[in-house]
């Protein structure tokens, strides 16, 4: 019995290891769910930075149109009068070279905003891409761990299993070697009961008792 206790609590303590590497792996998977999150919110930043991109295209796209209707003004004013359009003309090209100056350092600012914008989602990317390999790694490491766990405690669960069984037949063998003895007594007693030698000595055992209580 106390074979069997001792074998019930080291049972308990394996499936509490088992339990406990469990809630180790969810542990793990709420931690894949949290990074899956932060992978959301960097994508949402993304998106952020590609919008104010559509914008500052969009801003240069205005300006393209504002130095094409500068163009055509030019054009209306070529049927004034040869002077005026000189000099009309001239300010209109300082307009324009200006315009054109402010277009080309907004186009320049916004390649390099988006070029920034590329570099920096590249390096979210690879960095995420390097992240997610990491919880991948650590993931299957762990699963590895349980694995391995599991594997030892199924076989200490089996040696110990054998054990008990070794020790329950040894235990049903001297059983049944105490109970053929305990057989082999009364058989023996009941031999001797039925015998002359013990009737022809009743009257001297009933003699004897009151001497010595036997």
């Amino acid at each position: 019995a106390a074979t069997l206790a001792w074998h019930a609590v080291e049972l308990d303590r394996v499936q509490a290891g088992s339990e406990l590497q469990a809630q180790r792996l969810e542990r793990a998977a709420l931690e894949v769910e949290r990074s899956r999150g932060r992978e959301a919110a960097l994508q949402a930043r993304l998106e952020q930075a590609s919008v104010r991109a559509d914008e500052a295209l969009a801003i240069a796209s205005q300006h393209q149109a504002a130095v094409q209707g500068l163009q055509q003004q030019l054009e209306a004013f070529g049927r004034e009068s040869q002077a005026a359009l000189v000099a009309r003309g001239e300010a209109m090209q300082r307009v324009a070279a200006e315009g054109a100056r402010r277009l080309a350092e907004r186009e320049l600012e916004a390649q390099r905003f988006a070029a920034a914008s590329q570099a920096a989602l590249d390096a979210k990317e690879a960095a995420l891409r390097a992240y997610s390999l990491q919880v991948q790694q650590t993931l299957d490491a762990k699963e590895a761990e349980l694995q391995r766990q599991a594997a030892e405690a199924a076989g200490v669960l089996q040696a110990r299993e054998a054990e008990h069984a070794a020790q329950s037949g040894l235990l049903q063998q001297q059983l049944a070697a105490a109970q053929a003895r305990v057989s082999q007594c009364e058989l023996e007693l009941r031999t001797l009961q039925s015998s002359r030698s013990w009737r022809w000595t009743a009257p001297l055992r009933r003699q004897r008792r009151p001497a010595d209580g036997s």
